[in-house]
């Protein structure tokens, strides 16, 4: 059985803000910001990794009786045997991974939780509480690049090829997706991508995983999980139609989707 102590008491400061200022020396690095509602979690170093919560066992500490936040990262289709991209392969695959360090902003306010496999020190909580509250604000900057066109004919190959293995009757649906390469201008860090997704015109949940000087950021608007006490809730909307020939085509087609259960 593994025990995890966590300490968690009220902070009074923004938790993006202390995040840009606390992130550096962490290796591992999380993010999940909804930014709707007040569902925000922000991890910093890595307390314990598990494969599966059966054996954890928590010790609550502190003035709020809040669980341990753990998070969790892997491929979608992670037990796809191929090799996933060079970047990928880059992160180690977590299945729950509890931070030593997690910003919390929930219908309790904005919360520090520090957690320790054994009785979590005073004075560390109080050097996280007085850096969190020194935060200064942060500064929203853009970052000039430009856009690598990727290969037409690539394209046309791999649509030629999903459409004859739909034809051959070997898949029914395929999704084809492309990867696209920007260089920007200056160098610019995982700070200022998060930044920007936040505080810029993005909607959805902003997510975030660094791992030493590789990250995979994205803002995706579909509802990933939500807790209600004791309730899970989560939504994954995907579905295809064809396109249409005219505007009310395109409406009417939108609407038999949307309605399809």
């Amino acid at each position: 059985m593994t025990k995890i102590h966590s300490h968690t008491l009220p902070i009074g400061a923004d938790i993006v803000d202390a995040f840009c200022l606390m992130q550096k020396g962490f290796t591992d690095q999380f993010v999940y910001y909804d930014k709707q509602r007040a569902c925000r979690y922000m991890g910093l170093g890595r307390c314990i990794a598990l494969p599966t919560l059966d054996e954890a066992e928590s010790e609550l500490e502190g003035p709020v009786e809040q669980p341990p936040v753990y998070f969790s990262f892997n491929r979608f289709d992670a037990e796809n045997p191929a090799p996933a991209d060079e970047l990928f392969e880059a992160f180690p695959r977590l299945k729950f991974m509890l931070p030593e360090i997690v910003l919390i902003e929930n219908e309790r306010g904005t919360l520090l939780q520090v957690n320790s496999l054994g009785p979590v020190y005073p004075g560390r909580i109080e050097r996280f509480a007085r850096q969190a509250l020194a935060a200064p604000p942060r500064c929203r900057e853009s970052v000039p690049y430009r856009l690598e066109p990727d290969s037409r004919e690539a394209w046309r190959d791999a649509v030629g090829a999903g459409l004859a293995a739909i034809e051959a009757g070997r898949v029914d649906k395929v999704v084809l997706s492309r990867r696209q390469r920007l260089v920007a201008t200056r160098p610019f860090s995982s700070k200022d991508l998060l930044v920007n997704l936040i505080d810029g015109p993005a909607r959805g949940t902003v997510l975030l995983y660094r791992y030493a000087d590789v990250f995979f950021c994205g803002c995706t608007p579909e509802l990933l999980v939500r807790k209600r006490g004791a309730e899970l809730e989560s939504m994954c909307l995907a579905g295809t139609c064809p396109a249409g020939g005219s505007e009310d085509e395109r409406a009417r087609l939108a609407a038999e989707l949307m309605a399809d259960p």
